[in-house]
């Protein structure tokens, strides 16, 4: 399905956010309804302190138990695992793409997509299959513009996601990251470290 700016499911968020930048169209698999929930983003990037692992775990379990719906790319490793912990769950899930729609969609998320509690949503409607940095940066753009709140279990120090919380809290959306040693460069650009 194709969801454009006229679409009553396309998301006010990231025309608010992304101005100019919003994606004319998404290209969603499953319910677009998922994208109009109170969404909270998770970002890691794909080197992450193994106490934060730990701590990422943690807290897709704790998700999972409260039906927290939840958007990711769910690329880097700990995203990769949380999404494995929270497709156990029932809440709401959004999987957005740095690539067009898969067409096999795999096993082990047809039945969250059957449920109409996942979307897997991509701005590269007729994009390419396989992602690069250009498109991976885009899709965690749209991954933030998309959430209420933003938790980051890791930025690597100048790295895309640590780019990216500056932004998003340049746009007025919560950003929280573990209470870590890791965590504090990222306190200059307004993020909130918690316990």
């Amino acid at each position: 399905m194709i969801v454009d700016t006229n679409h009553s499911c396309y998301p006010a968020r990231c025309r608010a956010r992304l101005g100019l930048g919003a994606p004319a169209s998404l290209a969603v698999r499953g319910s677009p309804h998922v994208l109009c929930e109170s969404l909270t983003a998770l970002l890691c990037s794909r080197r992450c302190p193994g106490a934060l692992i730990l701590q990422a775990h943690d807290l897709a379990q704790q998700w999972r138990e409260a039906g927290t719906p939840v958007v990711s790319g769910f690329q880097s490793p700990v995203e990769r695992e949380c999404l494995r912990v929270l497709l156990r769950g029932t809440g709401p899930l959004v999987m957005c793409l740095a690539r067009k729609l898969l067409t096999r969609v795999p096993a082990e998320l047809r039945e969250a997509i059957n449920a109409d509690r996942l979307a897997l949503v991509t701005p590269f409607v007729d994009g390419p299959r396989r992602p690069d940095a250009r498109m991976t940066a885009h899709r965690n753009r749209l991954v933030a513009a998309l959430a209420e709140r933003i938790v980051v279990i890791h930025a690597s120090p100048g790295g895309m996601v640590e780019r990216l919380c500056g932004e998003a809290v340049n746009w007025g959306v919560p950003v929280v990251a573990p209470d870590h040693p890791g965590s504090e460069h990222l306190t200059a650009l307004g993020v909130e470290l918690a316990g």
